[in-house]
């Protein structure tokens, strides 16, 4: 298998379910080769995002965002935040919707915490960013948490038009102190 057939199998599946049968007729087939369930395996083992990464992933954002919950203004009720935390402390069910960012551009050390935009009655949004990864949790209200969606996608920072501006606001007045300057100064000899 060729790392061509590789990458395809990492973007056609959601890694979780996976009719390999389907997959490999419907790919496969057409290529005029045949490929077994242990390669497709192998692939969904070395992918970047399986069940145990998004998983983990998951529970790093909810704990991010609850304890920012608790320090920030927000417009979320009650209820939603003891979801979060009986997830977090019992490992309750919770069923979200997540995006996640993947800085493909040039290296971005930025990182910010919560960016709250949850004024709009049907769906909260919270973002926050660590270097190279923009988190986005977006509570559907309606949904109730009934479903749960969760997106990878690689992105160039400074030139995706929903990360880009809310960087851009972040960096309206931000300056190095004279320490910062120093060690910076330190760090290039």
């Amino acid at each position: 298998m060729n790392k061509k057939d590789r990458e395809n199998i990492f973007h056609m599946t959601n890694l979780e379910k996976i009719d390999k049968e389907s997959f490999k007729k419907n790919f496969f087939s057409k290529k005029g080769y045949q490929i077994n369930d242990a390669e497709i395996d192998e692939v969904i083992l070395e992918s970047y995002l399986t069940k145990e990464k998004k998983d983990t992933l998951k529970y790093f954002c909810i704990s991010y965002i609850l304890r920012q919950l608790y320090v920030i203004e927000n417009n979320l009720s009650e209820r939603i935040i003891e979801k979060f935390e009986q997830y977090i402390l019992s490992n309750q069910e919770l069923k979200l919707k997540t995006i996640l960012k993947i800085n493909t551009g040039n290296e971005s050390k930025i990182v910010a915490s919560s960016i709250c935009l949850d004024n709009l009655e049907k769906h909260k949004h919270y973002n926050f960013i660590i270097p190279e990864i923009w988190f986005h949790l977006i509570i559907d209200i309606e949904d109730d948490f009934a479903t749960e969606q969760f997106i990878v996608i690689p992105e160039d920072f400074f030139k995706d038009e929903h990360v880009f501006p809310l960087l851009s606001s972040l960096f309206k007045g931000v300056g190095l102190t004279d320490k910062a300057k120093q060690a910076f100064s330190k760090q290039q000899i």
